[in-house]
């Protein structure tokens, strides 16, 4: 009877074990999905800043108020002038180029050729 016991014994001590291991790797194969999920947000976070960093530089030029500076707060912004002519007079088409902790955006857009002078009301 006792080696039947002992047998039996065993057995549970074997199926705890390998319960303990199985739990364990579990735990690591979610802490890993959980780090990539996390690096995905913050690359999409970013992609996203790029995108408004270069949708603000676009809508200053449009509007009249100059060109963006190049280092705006986490963004790198650039604006090439493209050769491409224009229909409308006194504007030309242009590139914002911005770029945020490796994520880049790009944005083309027609833009006036000089800035618009403001009038006492603030409205060009």
């Amino acid at each position: 009877m006792t080696n039947l016991r002992n047998r039996r014994a065993g057995w549970m001590m074997l199926e705890a074990v390998i319960s303990v291991c199985l739990m364990s790797m579990m735990a690591m194969l979610l802490v890993i999905a959980l780090r990539q999920q996390d690096r995905g947000l913050k690359e999409l976070a970013d992609a996203r800043a790029a995108n408004r960093a270069a949708e603000a530089a676009l809508t200053a030029m449009q509007s009249g108020r100059g060109r963006p500076a190049a280092q705006s707060g986490d963004a790198k912004i650039s604006v090439i002038e493209l050769a491409q002519a224009s229909d409308a007079a006194g504007t030309e088409w242009v590139q914002v180029h911005a770029e945020v902790a490796g994520r880049q955006a790009d944005l083309i857009g027609l833009v006036p050729r000089q800035p618009v002078a403001m009038t006492g009301g603030g409205v060009p």
